[in-house]
């Protein structure tokens, strides 16, 4: 199922901050000009106290403190939500927590005992956790938010936690032995196929999850008791870290979901102002983050958080903010946290630029979230999403940082013009290893009966799995010193330069001997242009689907390369995966670099047609490929201040299936802009 837009909280921006009574005049003056009506308040009076979890005794303090704050920020129409920062800690700051309460400390993979991060075992240390949320609840939030160091990774200096005897004694009661720290990291790491290091592996996943779902249960009920018309909301980390964690997020989901919808808060990234492609990842995690939660079948609401480190303005500026909410808005999410001061801040109305920018992309926010609707779909290139790196690599590796899934096709594609979504029935869908592990045979068979592209492990995983015949290809040796790729299909267009023109900047490309009826779409070449084998294989099976297979191993990054990005490298991928989609491929942008392409099939007919332009360049013409479409074009607009205003354009349907939409307004340089397409 293709992924709808997510109206999460549409009628607010909520604005995470900390407030002194001194600062009540400022904040209030801050909300009016930048149209904020929701205010997400910290649990906390200064840093002093944000370095570690509360006491039940500075909670209570807190409380008092923020009662008339509350009630005041109530009076002037303003919501109010609570953030718990701190439940296990983020990390040490020396404080020595765990020794001086005499709490079990989290233990990290290498043995590492941090003395502010208290693991959650200990029972001691829930009870002092149920006493600070019953605190927290007097002030009846709307929404009571964790933060995220719920989680087991990252609490420095761990890596990954929980080690601890607490952990290892539990371990004992599920696996009949004890396994000590070493073992229970060893079988973590081992290759899926060794049956023994599963059985650890099963049962500490198990006991992970397990935990975080308690204390969720243990502060719904205290929900239900005192203020229950609040709602539970987590941030979280990217989805594929938390699946090195092992999350069952469904089981997560409907947990969090006891006293009413969850709302789920996942990081936009991009906390500082370095390179404006990072908004790309960003939104690219938020939309997995989404996608894996509509997986439960729960009610999700989605808040995404922008954050300017150091929290405040020093370090990014209002444009990259502006383009972060804009970029949300093309893929319908219309209601953001925003954290754009430093948390003691006293004074909040003095940055006049960043208000008046809040305010005119609240107009954007209002009228996307009046036209979108449920049945409102995204379209793109389809990534087969993975979530489950639990399941182990199919080869030993020396960290559990290497079982994150990369992901290296989502933002390669997008940033090539090549619009991407993540739903497995697109038109044409990206496979990687990892993921070919986790999905059911039946997927697998209904996914390999369209349109394919997939890298030479997933290429490798599914041969292991016995699905060679349906691939084109055998995956063989690494290859030798590549040089240049160059185009040899004269089923695709002809591209005059070779697709490199230096030596390859790949870290692994593998050997691949095709199948009777795969064809090579291209070849690597290496010293004195000597033949090394396929860059890409091209296949139809006999079931009627098209399978391309690059001869690289994504996990190493090489796709992630700037080299990898140029104009001949995207002329190719485009044309291969228009054969692959049979015509049908959503959306593409061309000569424009680093702009990402956005479709939304619109239910009240038409389309919503976007550009994130995440480049440093003016784009003063936009070219449009979209595939899929019927009917005539009847009139463009787009997204302003004012409103919806006309846009000269010049729409042509092509033989090929393809409308072909050219349109003359210029995109500045980090900005977005957003078309309405009336189809009759």
């Amino acid at each position: 199922m293709a992924i709808q837009p997510d109206l999460s909280l549409g009628e607010s921006n909520v604005l995470r901050c900390h407030v002194r009574p001194s600062g009540m005049d400022s904040l209030l003056s801050f909300c009016k000009n930048a149209s904020i009506n929701h205010i997400m308040l910290f649990t906390g009076a200064d840093f002093d106290l944000y370095a570690r979890p509360h006491s039940p005794e500075e909670a209570r303090q807190w409380v008092e403190e923020m009662k008339p704050l509350v009630s005041r920020l109530r009076d002037e129409g303003i919501r109010v939500s609570i953030n718990i920062w701190y439940t296990f800690g983020h990390g040490d700051v020396g404080i020595k927590i765990a020794a001086s309460g005499g709490y079990q400390a989290q233990v990290g993979d290498d043995g590492a005992l941090l003395c502010d991060t208290v693991c959650p075992l200990d029972q001691r240390f829930r009870l002092r956790l149920r006493e600070c949320f019953a605190s927290y609840a007097q002030l009846h939030p709307d929404t009571l938010w964790i933060d995220d160091d719920f989680r087991w990774h990252n609490h420095q200096p761990a890596s990954w936690t929980c080690f601890c005897p607490l952990h290892l004694k539990e371990l004992k009661r599920q696996l009949g032995f004890e396994p000590d720290r070493k073992e229970v990291v060893a079988a973590l790491l081992a290759d899926r196929a060794n049956h023994n290091a599963r059985h650890i592996r099963n049962a500490w996943y198990s006991l992970q999850n397990s935990i975080l779902v308690e204390l969720i249960e243990e502060w719904s009920d205290i929900l239900r008791v005192i203020s229950p018309q609040t709602g539970m909301g987590l941030m979280t980390s990217p989805p594929e870290v938390h699946a090195v964690e092992g999350r069952d997020w469904g089981r997560l989901i409907r947990t969090l979901s006891a006293t009413g919808a969850a709302t789920i808060r996942p990081t936009l990234g991009c906390y500082s102002g370095l390179d404006p492609r990072d908004v790309i990842t960003g939104l690219q995690l938020t939309l997995r983050t989404s996608a894996i939660c509509r997986k439960s079948g729960v009610k999700v609401n989605i808040l995404p958080e922008i954050e300017n480190y150091p929290y405040g303005r020093w370090n990014k500026s209002v444009r990259l903010t502006r383009l972060q909410i804009g970029a949300c808005a093309a893929c319908g999410i219309v209601g953001l946290t925003l954290d754009l001061h430093r948390y003691t801040e006293s004074s909040f109305d003095t940055d006049r630029e960043m208000m008046t920018a809040l305010r005119e992309m609240k107009v954007w926010q209002q009228t996307l979230q009046s036209l979108l609707s449920p049945g409102d779909v995204m379209r793109g290139v389809g990534i087969a999403l993975g979530n489950a790196a639990s399941i182990g690599c199919g080869e030993t590796v020396t960290t559990l940082s290497d079982l994150i899934i990369r992901r290296p096709f989502d933002s390669t594609l997008a940033l090539l013009g090549i619009g991407v979504t993540y739903a497995e029935r697109e038109s044409v869908v990206v496979l990687e290893d990892r993921v070919v592990e986790e999905l059911s045979h039946g997927m697998l068979e209904s996914v390999l009966r369209g349109g394919v592209l997939m890298d030479a492990t997933a290429a490798h995983a599914l041969q292991t799995k016995g699905y060679s015949n349906w691939i084109g290809t055998e995956i063989w040796d690494v290859l030798g010193d590549p040089q240049e790729e160059v185009n040899v299909d004269a089923g695709l267009a002809r591209i005059e330069e070779s697709m490199r023109d230096t030596r390859l900047d790949r870290p692994l490309l593998y050997e691949m001997r095709p199948r009777d009826g795969a064809r090579a779409g291209s070849e690597i070449l290496g010293a004195s242009r000597r033949r090394l084998g396929p860059g890409i294989i091209l296949y139809e099976n006999s079931f009627g689907g098209r399978v391309a297979v690059l001869a690289d191993d994504s996990r190493r990054g090489g796709l992630m390369k700037m080299s990898f990005r140029n104009s001949q490298r995207q002329t190719h991928l485009m044309q291969v995966l228009t054969w692959l989609s049979r015509g049908r491929l959503p959306i593409l942008l061309r000569n424009a670099p680093d702009a990402v392409p956005i479709r939304i099939d619109l239910e009240k007919s038409g389309l919503l047609l976007s550009v994130i332009n995440a480049g440093l360049d003016r784009l003063v013409t936009l070219d449009f490929e979209v595939g899929d479409v019927t009917g005539t074009v009847m009139s463009v607009k787009r997204l302003s201040e004012q409103g919806w205003v006309d846009v000269q354009y010049f729409a042509q349907m092509r033989p090929d299936g393809f409308l072909s939409l050219t349109l003359r307004t210029t995109v500045d340089y980090i900005d977005v802009a957003i078309f309405r397409v009336s189809l009759a």
